[in-house]
């Protein structure tokens, strides 16, 4: 992003978004700091040991003989907090809050990207909103989750689309595939980016397992096995057998469903967005151009959520967040961001507090279902995410990324 992309009529001090901004991260901090002695289940029986574990053999010593689902980019993360002062609980929180802030930042330059007014005002309340969404709070400050981390890579490649620096999304994209495979719920994006953008190489999807490959290298030279390079994934795909869990998957009307559906719940859901994709480019409506890129985004993690098998409660989170770009952008139809935060709440809720009903996750499916549709139909009308404000360029409306 250029110097020159956001006009500064006074240093960036004075300005009142700044300080706006700035309290506003010291509120959320205070919010998040309350919650720091709650413990979660998977704190004590996963996060604890493992770290436990790393502590007692050496801190990256112990990496090769950590057995974990887990990959090992989170491996070095919780190795290097062994050799800092605090409780590991304090370490885990810390780690995954300045990763909500860092990916809040990222959100604040992609609307100053999109953005055509080019003031603070869109980016800073983006930012604003992205620090204060339930689910984030609750997923780093209180539960000691890393979906933070993943995201904001994520985040990160859809930062350099916009900047038609390709290579670089890719890297991106790997380094956020090597922290947890759902990050993978942003690939569809990626293959409809090579469709629709010339640029877009095969060989930049090379660039995905390179990454994941390099960043595996340290703990093989730690001694840990080669062979174990995909076992972190493997475990992830296959240690759950029921189509549903904590999430409003559509799938929770069904009663007692066959194994197969596993099966068939994956061929509709990649067929619903293939479908989607296909309809679009035989319109040859461009879903990764600028205007276009955040609502096709967050409607295909959407539909991963929605039509998945074994979809947990933290798998919408990549929505979570590009749905305060799309706030900022649409205001007037604040009920399709505030759909995807309550849909991804109630799972919250249950696993952390025990607030659960099965009813709730049928009736917030339907929502969820609605707001996809409702993305689907705006997508295919080519209403721009901006459209509240004056028009992009128009190079930059019927051009690629």
């Amino acid at each position: 992003m250029s110097v020159d992309s956001i006009p500064r009529p006074a240093p960036l001090y004075r300005q009142g978004w700044f300080w706006l901004c700035l309290l506003a991260t010291l509120i959320s901090l205070v919010i998040r700091n309350s919650s720091r002695g709650f413990v979660s289940y998977d704190f004590m029986y996963f996060y604890l040991p493992w770290s436990e574990h790393l502590e007692a053999n050496g801190g990256f010593a112990g990496i090769p003989s950590l057995d974990t689902d887990y990959t090992v980019a989170y491996h070095y993360i919780l190795a290097f907090l062994t050799y800092l002062p605090a409780s590991y609980l304090a370490k885990v929180k810390v780690v995954s809050t300045f990763f909500d802030l860092s990916a809040a930042i990222l959100i604040f330059f992609i609307v100053a990207k999109l953005d055509p007014a080019k003031t603070l005002v869109k980016p800073s309340l983006a930012y604003i909103i992205a620090i204060f969404i339930p689910t984030v709070i609750l997923n780093s400050a209180v539960w000691g989750q890393c979906d933070s981390i993943y995201t904001a890579f994520v985040l990160g490649c859809i930062l350099a689309l916009l900047h038609r620096k390709y290579a670089l999304a890719f890297i991106s994209s790997g380094i956020a595939l090597a922290f947890k495979l759902q990050a993978i719920f942003f690939l569809p994006v990626l293959c409809l980016l090579l469709l629709e953008e010339k640029q877009v190489k095969l060989w930049h999807f090379l660039i995905i397992p390179v990454v994941n490959f390099v960043i595996y290298l340290p703990a093989w030279a730690l001694g840990k096995p080669l062979q174990q390079y995909f076992d972190a994934y493997l475990i992830q795909v296959t240690q759950y057998s029921d189509l549903v869990r904590r999430f409003p998957s559509l799938w929770h009307w069904l009663n007692q469903p066959p194994s197969w559906m596993q099966n068939l719940a994956l061929v509709i859901a990649l067929g619903t967005i293939g479908v989607f994709y296909l309809f679009n480019l035989y319109r040859k409506n461009k879903l990764t151009a600028p205007p276009f890129l955040i609502q096709t985004s967050m409607l295909t993690v959407m539909l991963c959520a929605l039509l998945l098998p074994t979809m947990h409660e933290r798998y919408m989170y990549m929505a979570d967040l590009l749905a305060a770009i799309y706030l900022v952008f649409q205001p007037r139809k604040f009920f399709i961001p505030l759909a995807i935060w309550a849909a991804s709440l109630v799972g919250y809720l249950d696993v952390l507090f025990g607030i659960t009903q099965v009813s709730l996750y049928r009736w917030f499916a339907l929502i969820l279902l609605a707001a996809c549709v409702y993305l689907l139909v705006s997508l295919i009308k080519k209403e721009e995410i901006s459209s509240s404000n004056p028009r992009l360029e128009a190079h930059q409306v019927s051009g690629p990324v």
